[in-house]
């Protein structure tokens, strides 16, 4: 029997597990960067669920930035980006390796101080899954939501972003008792 072992496809040394960045209690007031990987609808989903969270979040401002599709950002433009904000949403994992990079970006922006979402389709689980141990974050929860999302038509679009803007805002926001 071959057996295999899975390697970083970014070429990054593994970090240790530091943790998430803290949760604010009010995440009203924050500048939000919506990051957007560059994939087929990707910046539909992302204004979709702006649109929905806009009156929970209230930014002090919002910002769009492109990352790579298939493999994580540049240091350098992490942190640019962690410099202009204190919010990140990222879509969309909807291929295996921007599933991957994606949760790779939004754990080194975590590294970084900054709160953020990934959102990824449910049928590429297994390699957000990977990148999140891979990065030393086993169990790093990310929004999850139907499978494809590139070929997705508006209304579809439209429903997925319904399904992932309250798991984004439970990522984003700290737990209240």
């Amino acid at each position: 029997m071959a057996v295999f072992e899975m390697m970083d496809p970014t070429l990054q040394p593994a970090a240790s597990a530091s943790g998430l960045a803290p949760r604010p209690a009010d995440l009203r007031g924050k500048r939000l960067v919506l990051m957007d990987n560059g994939k087929p609808n990707a910046d539909r989903l992302l204004q979709e669920i702006y649109d929905i969270l806009e009156p929970e979040l209230q930014p002090s401002s919002v910002s769009w930035k492109k990352v790579p599709t298939t493999f994580p950002a540049s240091e350098a433009l992490l942190d640019e980006i962690a410099a202009e904000c204190d919010l990140v949403i990222e879509a969309v994992g909807s291929c295996g390796s921007c599933s991957a990079a994606s949760v790779a970006d939004v754990i080194l922006m975590e590294r970084r101080g900054i709160p953020s979402a990934a959102i990824c389709t449910d049928a590429l689980k297994a390699s957000a899954d990977a990148m999140a141990r891979i990065q030393g974050m086993p169990g790093y929860r990310y929004a999850v939501i139907p499978h494809p999302m590139s070929s997705a038509d508006p209304e579809t679009v439209a429903r997925h972003a319904k399904l992932a803007a309250p798991q984004v805002l439970s990522i984003l926001k700290a737990a209240t008792t």
